[in-house]
């Protein structure tokens, strides 16, 4: 997937008889950020017994994430954000390759569905800072994650679904 968010703002300010009425500075903020994933899975089953199957899961995710803050600045509003406010700049941007396994039981008979299984997760994820300093830090995340799905049919257009799947989710690039 792909997601990109640009805000951007700027506030004039007036100045009259030599004395700031508000403030006598222009200022242009703005906030991009950008988020890219590629993700790729690979599946095998195989049957154990009349009703059960034993599932291997493997889950590939490659993730860029990219964000910045900047604050121009001027004493002219005919020509504004001529100025970088260095010290409320900010852009990073953050790399994750995250592998998750898993293996699962699946139960069909005629009236329910059961699936159960645990995948397990390890993600290292890069931060990358380049302003205000330059800056660079990772972390390794290992988690375990159990899985469960039950679906009940009452009849074939009422049934009941029950599913327990949590996600463990790395940092996004703007809580870094």
């Amino acid at each position: 997937g792909y997601k990109q968010h640009v805000n951007e703002s700027g506030l004039i300010q007036m100045v009259q008889n030599d004395m700031p009425v508000a403030d006598s500075m222009y200022q242009q903020t703005g906030t991009h950020t950008v988020e890219r994933d590629i993700t790729a899975n690979a599946a095998y089953a195989v049957p154990l017994g009349k009703a059960g199957q034993v599932q291997l899961q493997y889950d590939l995710t490659s993730r860029y994430a990219s964000s910045g803050r900047n604050n121009y600045s001027s004493s002219d509003p005919g020509q504004p954000g001529i100025a970088p406010q260095t010290t409320v700049f900010n852009k990073f941007s953050t790399t994750a390759l995250i592998q998750k396994a898993g293996v699962f039981y699946r139960l069909r008979k005629s009236t329910a569905d059961v699936s159960m299984g645990l995948f397990v997760q390890h993600a290292g994820q890069q931060l990358q800072q380049q302003q205000p300093t330059v800056f660079s830090a990772g972390h390794t995340y290992r988690n375990v994650v159990p899985v469960l799905s039950a679906q009940y049919y009452f009849t074939p257009a009422k049934t009941v679904q029950l599913m327990y799947m949590p996600n463990a989710a790395l940092p996004e690039v703007s809580q870094l």
